[in-house]
């Protein structure tokens, strides 16, 4: 059995893949990167429709087919909702799919050509906005036609939200499909990724005994059978291409595409909690052999601020409240005093430290 995944990236692209199982395992597989013309924030599919709809935080959804291809689909405007999405659900019905468009405290419902069906409105004692949207289909004492799920965003913080979808489907004369199932589609025997393409590519007509395929290959295959293997940027000219855009990278390169230079650490710091970054070096004016090394440690183990010397060794803690991003001010005048000044973010009382 395959499955087929999208993932939209905030790099302004999707990513197409095939999930599979080899042997007793199962492998990911990239079929084709492509750009898509915004960043997205929320998408969702159709399975009746065989569509992907996605949108960035405003009016537009966005979509695109879902399909058993190699080939760049192309991306279309599917429709302007009335405020800003700020989420994407499908339910799956029985003769339709209903796509669910959040903005702020509303749920809109539409069909799969775009025809609103009516709204949903979260009620609240407090003044709340839908961040992220979900659906349960399946039927429960609590639940009978199922629920929309989401995440909040409020004045009093963020949280996470359940409600019935009862009320809204009987109010907008939907039809409820509480029987619906993923772990029980059905299978189709027939897979477009055959034995004529090596596995790497969508068959195209013929295969299966049928006649010689034409074959359409996955990111990093190629041949007319997708037989061999390539690199992006052939390994960047520092490795060798062992696999589907897979480089074994020469000795001191790394990177996905042995594109930078790996650098070994000549001095490590002394452990202190459980999770020291966000440096900040301190120069003395004196010396500059006697500077300091300031990290944070957002862990609750050892939580504040770490000094060290240029060797690692640990000189002082200072406790603090989730810092973050420690940085570094000369000549800070303090009183009567000028003083060099280390400062963070303490995020577990939202102060300046």
């Amino acid at each position: 059995m395959l499955t087929f995944y999208y993932l939209l990236t905030p790099q302004h692209q999707a990513k197409h893949f095939v999930l599979r199982a080899v042997n007793a395992a199962y492998e990911m597989v990239e079929i084709q990167t492509f750009a898509v013309p915004v960043e997205a924030s929320a998408c969702t599919v159709s399975l009746q429709a065989k569509t992907v709809y996605f949108s960035d935080d405003s009016a537009t959804v966005r979509s695109f087919p879902a399909a058993e291809s190699a080939s760049t689909p192309v991306i279309a405007t599917f429709g302007e909702a009335e405020g800003d999405v700020t989420g994407l659900a499908t339910y799956f019905g029985q003769q339709t799919d209903f796509l669910f468009v959040a903005q702020e405290n509303t749920v809109a419902v539409y069909d799969t050509a775009f025809k609103l069906l009516g709204n949903m409105k979260l009620t609240s004692e407090d003044e709340v906005e839908i961040r992220g949207l979900g659906t349960y289909q399946a039927k429960t004492d609590t639940f009978p036609a199922g629920a929309l799920t989401y995440a909040i965003k409020s004045d009093v913080g963020h949280s996470f939200g359940v409600s019935s979808l009862e009320a809204g489907f009987a109010a907008l004369a939907l039809e409820a499909n509480t029987a619906y199932d993923p772990r029980k589609l059905s299978e189709n025997p027939y897979s477009p990724v055959c034995d004529e393409c090596s596995k790497s590519g969508f068959c195209l007509g013929g295969g299966r005994g049928a006649g010689s395929p034409a074959c359409e290959c996955f990111t990093g295959s190629t041949g007319d059978k997708c037989q061999s293997f390539t690199c992006i940027d052939n390994c960047s000219g520092h490795g060798t291409c062992a696999g589907a855009n897979q480089c074994q990278c020469e000795a001191g390169w790394g990177g996905l595409h042995c594109s930078f230079k790996v650098v070994t650490a000549s001095v490590e710091t002394d452990a202190n909690g459980g999770d020291g970054d966000d440096p900040a070096i301190w120069f003395s004016p004196v010396d500059r052999a006697q500077s300091r090394v300031i990290t944070t440690t957002k862990s609750e183990e050892g939580a504040g601020l770490a000094v060290f010397d240029l060797s690692g060794k640990l000189l002082q803690t200072m406790q603090g409240g989730q810092p973050n991003n420690v940085d570094m001010i000369y000549g800070f005048k303090a009183g009567d005093r000028i003083i060099d000044l280390a400062y963070a973010a303490c995020r577990a009382d939202n102060t300046l430290w």
